[in-house]
C-alpha cells in the first residue's frame, strides 16, 4: 500500500524514457511504501542470484561500445528528449559521490557516458567509467536505479572472512559517498496576526556517509555466500518505525525542517540514501541505491518506469 499526501503542485519530469512524460501532482506528494519487499532474493545460493535482477545485469555486463549498433547507441545529443536523459544520470552521479571520486576533469562524465537503448529487455542505460584513487569506477544506471562497482587498479585483498569483506565495503562507503544531500521540508512561522504559516523548504541533510554507514550496514541484513557477501539497507520494519495512519497536519510536523529526529520518519526512505544496498565478491565492491527523492512516483526495482 502507497500512502499518498497532497499538498501544493509538482511537475514531475520522467527525463531518463525514451518520450518525455509530465505529470502534474497537486502538492509536494510523499510515497512511502508501507509493507517493503525485500531487496535480496531468500532463495539465492551466489550474490548474483540474491541481487534484483536488473541489479545483476547492470553489474554483470558492460556494454561493449564498438559492438552496439548505432540503432542501439545513443550519443546523448540527438534531440532535447535524450540530452535531459544525460543531464539526469550526470545529475545523479554528482549527486551521489563524494567530489573527490569524480574523474579529475570536469567534462569526464559529459563526453563519455554511453546511452543504451533497451540494453536488457526493455531497460534503457546510460553508463561510464573511469579511474581514480587506486580504482576502476564503473557506474550503471536506469530511469529508477544507479549501481556503482569498484575495481581495484591494483591486485589486492578486499577481505577473506564476511566480517572483513563487510568492513572493506563500509570503510569505501565511508569514502565514496557524496556528504551532503537536500529533502524536502515545511518551515513553521507566525504572521503578523499570529497565525500559524507553513512554507516549503529544501532542507539541507549533512553527515550522509555516516548515515549510510548506519542504515546500511545492520549485521543481520548481511548475507554470506561462497562467493562473497551482500547487503542490504534497513527497511521501515527494520527500523521499527511506526506507521499509524496520519492526516496532512502530522506529515507536515514530521517533515519539519527542524525535525532533528526525521531520519526515523517514514519519510526518510524518500531518499536514496535511505536504500543504499552493497556487496563484495572479494574482487571488487559495488553498491546500489533507489534514485529516491520523494518524488511522486513510487519506484522499486521492479519498477516498470525502467521499460519505458
Amino acid at each position: 500500500m502507497i500512502l499518498k499526501l497532497i499538498k501544493g503542485i509538482i511537475m514531475v519530469l520522467s527525463t531518463f524514457r525514451m518520450k518525455l512524460i509530465v505529470i502534474v501532482f497537486i502538492v509536494s506528494s510523499i510515497f512511502v511504501q508501507v509493507k517493503a519487499q525485500s531487496v535480496l532474493r531468500s532463495y539465492a545460493k551466489t550474490i548474483g542470484e540474491a541481487m534484483p535482477e536488473r541489479i545483476f545485469r547492470l553489474y554483470r555486463y558492460w556494454p561493449d561500445t564498438a559492438a552496439i549498433s548505432k540503432n542501439q547507441q545513443i550519443s546523448g545529443k540527438e534531440n532535447p528528449r535524450i540530452a535531459m536523459i544525460n543531464k539526469d544520470s550526470i545529475e545523479w552521479i554528482e549527486k551521489v559521490l563524494d567530489p573527490n571520486w569524480l574523474p579529475k576533469d570536469k567534462k569526464y562524465i559529459k563526453d563519455n557516458l554511453v546511452i543504451v537503448r533497451k540494453e536488457f529487455n526493455d531497460v534503457n542505460v546510460t553508463c561510464v567509467q573511469w579511474d581514480r584513487n587506486g580504482y576502476n569506477v564503473k557506474v550503471s544506471q536506469t530511469a529508477s536505479i544507479i549501481s556503482i562497482k569498484f575495481i581495484p587498479l591494483k591486485s589486492q585483498s578486499l577481505g577473506k572472512t564476511t566480517q572483513e569483506k563487510t568492513e572493506y565495503a563500509k570503510l569505501l562507503a565511508k569514502q565514496i559517498f557524496a556528504d551532503n544531500g537536500i529533502r524536502k521540508g515545511i518551515r513553521f512561522s507566525k504572521n503578523i496576526q499570529g497565525e500559524t504559516v507553513k512554507t516549503p523548504v529544501m532542507v539541507p541533510v549533512q553527515n550522509l556517509k555516516v548515515k549510510i554507514i548506519n542504515f546500511s550496514f545492520h549485521p543481520e541484513l548481511v548475507r554470506q555466500f561462497d562467493d562473497g557477501v551482500i547487503g542490504e539497507a534497513a527497511s521501515i520494519q527494520d527500523e521499527g518505525v511506526n506507521l499509524k495512519s496520519v492526516d496532512g497536519n502530522e506529515v507536515d510536523y514530521e517533515n519539519r525542517e527542524d525535525n532533528a529526529n526525521w531520519d526515523m520518519t517514514r519519510y526518510s526512505w524518500g531518499y536514496w540514501w535511505r536504500n543504499v544496498c552493497w556487496w563484495n565478491d572479494g574482487k571488487s565492491v559495488g553498491f546500489f541505491a533507489l534514485k529516491r527523492e520523494s518524488g511522486p512516483i513510487a519506484i522499486d526495482y521492479w519498477s516498470k518506469l525502467d521499460e519505458m
